[in-house]
C-alpha cells in the first residue's frame, strides 16, 4: 500500500508540474462529497479543484456499457467511473482497487480504456 501511495504522489506531482493531464467526470466529485472523514474530504477536494480538469457527463441506468460493466460484477459507482472515463476520452483508468485491476481485459475490451495500478502507470509510462 506504501508503495502505492508513492506512486499516486509522483503521479500527482507530474499533474501539478503539467507533465499529465488528470482528467476526471463529476462523479468523482460525487464519491469525494461522501466522504465521512472531514479532513479527508476538503483535502481530496482541494486536490480535485487544483489539479483535475473536470468534465461533465451524462449516464442513465439504462446504459448498455453501464450494464455491460456490471455484467462483470462491478458494483454501480464502479461501473459508473469507467463509463465516464471512457466518454470523457480519457485513455488509462488509474485505480488501486483490486476488483478492477483483477478484471482489467475485460473492462478494457468494454471501454477501450488502460486500467492500471498507480506503480504500473509510473513503471509503464516510464514517469
Amino acid at each position: 500500500m506504501a508503495a502505492d501511495a508513492a506512486a499516486v504522489r509522483q503521479i500527482l506531482l507530474l499533474v501539478r508540474w503539467k507533465r499529465v493531464c488528470w482528467r476526471g467526470a463529476a462523479i468523482l466529485r460525487v464519491e469525494i462529497e461522501g466522504c465521512a472523514d472531514a479532513e479527508r474530504k476538503a483535502i481530496l477536494l482541494s486536490m480535485l479543484d487544483d489539479l483535475c480538469i473536470e468534465e461533465r457527463t451524462s449516464i442513465e441506468r439504462t446504459d448498455e456499457m453501464l450494464e455491460a460493466l456490471q455484467g462483470l460484477g462491478l458494483s454501480l459507482p464502479d461501473a459508473a467511473h469507467l463509463v465516464s472515463a471512457a466518454r470523457i476520452g480519457a485513455e488509462i483508468f488509474i485505480t488501486c482497487d483490486r476488483q478492477l485491476l483483477k478484471k482489467r481485459a475485460k473492462i478494457t475490451a468494454l471501454t477501450r480504456l488502460i486500467v492500471m495500478s498507480p506503480l504500473q502507470a509510473v513503471a509503464e509510462l516510464a514517469l
